[in-house]
Formats: C-alpha cells, structure tokens, sequence
C-alpha cells in the first residue's frame, strides 16, 4: 500500500511539474493537454488506485486550484471519488 502510495504521488508531482512548466512557457499547450489525457488514461486502466488519488488530493486541499489537480478532482468526484 505503502508503495502504491508513493506511486501516485510520484505520478501527481510529474503532472505538476508538466503544468508548471507549461505556466513558465516552457512547455508547450500541445504538450500540456496530453496531461489530462493521461489523467484520463490512469484512471482507466488503474481503477483501484483512484481511493489513493482522491486521499492525496484530500490529504493536501490547496492542490486543487491548479488546472491539473483540478481536473483530478473533477474526474475523481464524477467517478464516485
């Protein structure tokens, strides 16, 4: 559990890496959107691990208010999360 734990923060700070990267121009829109496309893609294939997506974002509120984060929290919340 411990690990899986690790896991999804590990994959939440490369998603925010990505969005700040893209708010610092060094990324571009393109680059950027596939960000929730994979959101998306995690969710589907790893259904079980949305529990710990959804802890993480709780365990941290103001992590919501960016784009990223944001749109896990939606998705999260529409999946029953």
């Amino acid at each position: 559990q411990e690990q899986l734990r690790g896991l999804v923060l590990r994959m939440m700070n490369v998603w925010m890496a990505a969005e700040t990267a893209y708010v610092y121009g060094m990324l571009p829109e393109e680059s950027f959107t596939t960000i929730f496309t994979d959101v998306d893609a995690v969710f589907g294939r790893y259904p079980s691990m949305r529990q710990l997506f959804r802890n993480s974002l709780d365990n941290y509120p103001g992590w919501n208010t960016t784009d990223v984060y944001g749109y896990m929290d939606k998705q999260l919340k529409s999946q029953g999360f």
